[in-house]
């Protein structure tokens, strides 16, 4: 999930810097609920956005990206 990318900064001399990237799909309440069929084994306390966003938070924050994307796929 976290990628480390080079590229080079165009001021007088070129100087090689590094930046990481993290992308992360969070799974929206409405496909959460929606589709329990998927999370069958999974338990409803851990379904919760209260509980997803917090580990959601403690893991991004371990990672210490400094560019951070959120994806989440809305159904029509």
């Amino acid at each position: 999930i976290q990628q480390c990318i080079q590229f080079v900064v165009v001021c007088g001399l070129c100087v090689p810097e590094r930046f990481t990237v993290a992308s992360y799909n969070i799974l929206g309440d409405r496909n959460a609920s929606k589709h329990r069929d998927l999370y069958t084994n999974v338990p409803s306390f851990y379904m919760t956005w209260e509980h997803r966003k917090k580990v959601i938070y403690k893991e991004l924050m371990r990672w210490n990206p400094d560019i951070i994307c959120l994806q989440v796929r809305l159904s029509s």
